[in-house]
């Protein structure tokens, strides 16, 4: 069962900004930490898996990074993000 803050739009929106704000400042463990609670408090969610497998990616994780865009595209399969990062990861497997 998800939290209340799981299910809610702006919630989880903001916890995913600043997870991407985290990134952009170079700040790679916390923004993975960050995207980790997310999936804890939507783990059904593909966009959650999704910001995950970027900070995986973003600190060269290739199997992590490549199992959650796995799980992501498993929960949303029309997911081009999903895909695209999918293939990137394995070219450089």
């Amino acid at each position: 069962m998800e939290s209340k803050f799981g299910t809610n739009p702006d919630f989880f929106a903001f916890f995913n900004d600043y997870g991407y704000f985290l990134l952009q400042q170079n700040r790679i463990d916390e923004a993975i930490d960050k995207f980790k609670k997310q999936v804890v408090l939507a783990p059904k969610n593909a966009n959650a898996h999704d910001s995950l497998g970027e900070g995986y990616l973003n600190k060269g994780l290739l199997k992590e990074s490549l199992a959650e865009y796995q799980k992501a595209l498993e929960l949303n399969p029309k997911s081009e993000s999903a895909k695209n990062k999918i293939a990137e990861i394995k070219d450089k497997m």
